[in-house]
């Protein structure tokens, strides 16, 4: 093992300061500084075994600890996970793309553990303060959508839910054909729960809503079953619906790019089969979501783009009371506001100074 206390030139390279006789052929080494006193330290994790060696001084000899942390194939690194000034492990399964981060340098469970990535992304810790030449895992901004609460648009108060899990996606028109402009959205939907509650259920029948310029309005919780007209159960349906009549009238670019970024999160979300992603007529004996939106369905158009944003992952984030008041405001002074397809920052929500980062741009991080 070679250690330069110094970095080369793009003329040049730099002699070793150190050569220290450290582990076995095959083990991988990582860096941190294990016992807080300021310098940095060398590990090693061996596949076969899943064992974890440390040294705390820079000479040849054996393990000064030594624990099983993490299988084969696992990315380890290390990094201050809890901002106690300790350097700890952590690991990346790109199987399942997870993160396992222990705040202690010893055989234990996970202090925190979360997925996020790509399975072919390569982790490195650092500091925020200086990213040069470096990414987060994930773009530091992935495709979002800023969703209007239901405070926002006029929510009813609801009755009570009946809970189930999510499984598959299914999609729906209000079969409503609009007239003018898109500034009676929000009535709309306030509409829309009316006459669903009016039939005995809870809430709206549906879990989002997609007006036609593409902002999306927070329906029922997932948590709660949909309901419907139609002689199909929506117990374990993620139900989103877009506002128009697209049996005769085709649904706006903004709704189409909504739709998608929808459907992409709540792929990811619950671990959604892609191909269990389909329109209302799919489960029951209806033209619902209409021809010309089921059509984008059916062809793979949608399932295309959602594929596409899902390589870089798709944040969602409920606007708080002001925000959703604001937009509706701007919705029905007919402002056209942006229909919240914004870039959101993702940065995992780690109690430390370090975060996760990888050493080249990821595919699919664009924008959208």
């Amino acid at each position: 093992m070679f250690i330069a206390n110094r970095l080369g030139s793009e003329s040049r390279g730099v002699r070793a300061d150190l050569e220290i006789f450290f582990g076995n052929p095959g083990d991988r080494p990582f860096a941190g500084d294990f016992n807080a006193d300021g310098i940095t330290d060398i590990g090693l994790h061996r596949d076969s075994s899943g064992l974890v060696y440390m040294r705390f001084d820079q000479t040849t000899g054996p393990a000064q600890a030594s624990f099983f942390y993490g299988e084969a194939d696992d990315q380890i690194f290390a990094g201050d996970w809890n901002g106690d000034g300790l350097e700890s492990v952590g690991l990346y399964r790109s199987l399942d793309r997870s993160l396992l981060l222990s705040n202690e340098n010893r055989l234990q469970q996970a202090d925190v553990t979360y997925q996020f990535g790509e399975d072919d992304w390569i982790p490195v810790a650092g500091s925020v303060g200086d990213l040069t030449g470096l990414e987060l895992v994930g773009p530091t901004d992935r495709p979002g959508v800023e969703v209007i609460a239901r405070e926002g648009w006029g929510s009813a108060p609801i009755g009570q839910l009946e809970p189930h899990t999510i499984e598959e996606v299914t999609i729906h028109h209000s079969a409503r054909s609009f007239a003018g402009s898109n500034s009676d959205a929000p009535a709309r939907i306030r509409s829309y729960q009316r006459y669903h509650q009016d039939q005995g259920w809870p809430d709206i029948a549906y879990h989002f809503v997609i007006d036609r310029n593409g902002n999306v309005y927070q329906g029922r919780s997932p948590e709660g079953r949909g309901d419907t007209f139609t002689n199909y159960d929506p117990s374990g349906h993620f139900l989103v619906m877009v506002d128009g009549d697209f049996d005769g009238e085709p649904p706006t670019d903004a709704q189409i790019e909504s739709l998608a970024r929808m459907v992409a999160w709540g792929i990811d979300e619950w671990g959604i089969d892609p191909g269990d992603v389909g329109g209302h007529r799919d489960h029951a004996k209806t033209s619902c979501p209409g021809e010309l939106l089921y059509g984008l369905i059916h062809d793979g158009t949608l399932a295309a783009r959602t594929d596409e944003l899902r390589r870089g992952g798709v944040a969602l984030q409920i606007l708080d009371g002001a925000g959703s008041l604001e937009r509706v405001d701007q919705v029905e002074a007919a402002i056209d506001p942006d229909p919240g397809l914004v870039m959101l920052p993702v940065i995992p929500n780690l109690p430390a100074a370090d975060v996760l980062a990888r050493l080249a741009v990821c595919p699919g991080c664009a924008g959208g």
